[in-house]
């Protein structure tokens, strides 16, 4: 049957499947992924899986085959499933779990896997007989904040995309727990140098500190906010545009001829895109001229270099962000998920349509974040609405009255985008004199949020489909 599989699919596509995940299973994953993977679930009588946000080459699944069934589709699952049995099975094992070290819910992963989960039950788990997969052998662990709205968010996604059906869901803050091991591995002296960052008051320079990495639409659409009111030159502002992104991106989304111009102006920015989009055209030297601040380094915790991206290695922390979180009041901070899931009926099927993002809706804190905390700096949260909501039942405390965090309530993502932008004004208007104030108001937030952020330890939140 194995053999058979391989041979219906396109040349080289089940070599390629195969020897990805056979360098991503079980014996092939890092110390820290079987350590991370056996203390969530409980157990080490498990089979692991680590695939990754890139299992598949493009040219496989052009047409979003993953995502709209098919032949196709099914061949690569069973392709899957019993490459993934036969390897269990070397081992006496039949309980599965993929450990995803992403942000939040990612639909393609999620897809494949939960049919692959299921194809192996009904191939090979025959005391299931025609049952939906059992939660005890079948569990999905994803980096998301373990709070009760991403359980609502799942059961909505289980029962739009049949996704996870009848598997554990474990959410795990392994990316927050990231950080705070890093500063802990830090000497003595270097963490009492991050201990003293921001700790007194002081008048800033600068307004803001806005990083933004992947030109993802969202950031773009904020970076335009805040070039149209006049504000580019109150803060520190980074976008990394390759060559050809200002064309590909802004001028696309800007040309009523375009069909980016339609989409941006029906469906996720009706009031205020063609103003946004058309103030980055209008003003594309300054766009372009907004080069990374900082540098990426996955090695060392204390880096400070000319070029590339905002401190973003180990701890996110480099000494080029320590210099910029202390010549600014406040921090712009754009999370991963933006966008409220889009999609449409397709042969009878749901299919999620957003742009620039293979995120399904759920709440999830990244490095973007935290660092943050770490650095004790208030901040505006451009994410998901309830995000701050989620943060302080995580323990965190926030910023309200000093900011006014009303945005975080409204789950239209225009209405949403235009009040953080209204909010990012207001504190540009504010005096030295108010911010000094209100630095010394928010020493005992940002003092407890540092404590909590640099100690935290595991936790999860687990659940059933």
């Amino acid at each position: 049957m194995y053999d058979d599989i391989r041979d219906t699919l396109d040349p080289g596509v089940a070599e390629h499947i195969l020897d990805h995940i056979s360098n991503n299973i079980d014996q092939g994953l890092s110390s820290w992924e079987i350590f991370h993977a056996y203390r969530t679930v409980g157990t080490d009588d498990v089979f692991m899986i680590s695939p990754g946000l890139c299992m598949l080459p493009s040219e496989i699944y052009e047409g979003e085959w993953w995502n709209e069934g098919g032949e196709y589709h099914q061949a690569i699952v069973k392709l899957i499933a019993e490459f993934m049995w036969m390897r269990a099975q070397l081992q006496g094992k039949d309980k599965f779990v993929m450990l995803m070290d992403s942000e939040g819910y990612t639909q393609r992963d999620m897809k494949i896997w939960s049919d692959v989960f299921y194809e192996i039950s009904m191939s090979h788990l025959a005391n299931f007989g025609a049952e939906k997969p059992r939660s005890s052998h079948f569990i999905m662990i994803f980096a998301g904040a373990a709070h009760h709205l991403n359980y609502e968010y799942a059961k909505k996604h289980k029962e739009d995309y049949e996704l996870m059906e009848g598997m554990t869901i474990i959410l795990s803050n392994n990316l927050e727990e990231n950080i705070a091991t890093h500063y802990q591995g830090l000497d003595d002296e270097k963490k009492k140098e991050i201990q003293k960052i921001n700790s007194k008051p002081k008048i800033k320079p600068w307004k803001f500190l806005f990083y933004n990495n992947h030109p993802k639409l969202n950031r773009v659409y904020f970076v335009g906010q805040i070039i149209r009111r006049n504000l580019h030159d109150q803060g520190l502002m980074s976008l990394r545009l390759d060559e050809g992104q200002f064309d590909s991106i802004i001028t696309y989304h800007a040309n009523p001829a375009s069909p980016g111009y339609t989409t941006i102006n029906e469906e996720y920015f009706p009031e205020s895109g063609k103003w946004i989009f058309q103030a980055l055209l209008d003003n594309r030297p300054i766009v372009e001229n907004l080069k990374p601040l900082g540098f990426k380094n996955h090695s060392d915790v204390d880096v400070d270099h000319k070029h590339g991206n905002e401190g973003n290695e180990k701890l996110h922390f480099a000494s080029s962000m320590q210099h910029h979180v202390q010549q600014c009041y406040f921090a712009i901070i754009t999370e991963t998920k933006y966008f409220h899931d889009r999609s449409v009926i397709r042969d009878g099927r749901k299919i999620v349509t957003t742009l620039d993002t293979n995120f399904l809706d759920s709440i999830t804190f990244t490095e973007k974040t935290f660092k943050f905390l770490i650095a004790k700096i208030p901040f505006i949260l451009c994410g998901m609405p309830n995000s701050l909501k989620v943060l302080r039942d995580m323990g965190y405390k926030t910023f309200s009255p000093y900011i006014n965090e009303a945005y975080d309530l409204l789950e239209d993502d225009e209405s949403r985008a235009i009040a953080i932008a209204d909010e990012i004004e207001r504190l540009c208007n504010m005096s030295d004199e108010w911010w000094v104030e209100t630095q010394k108001a928010l020493i005992p937030r940002m003092e407890h949020n540092f404590k909590m952020v640099s100690s935290i330890t595991h936790r999860n939140y687990r659940f059933y489909l």
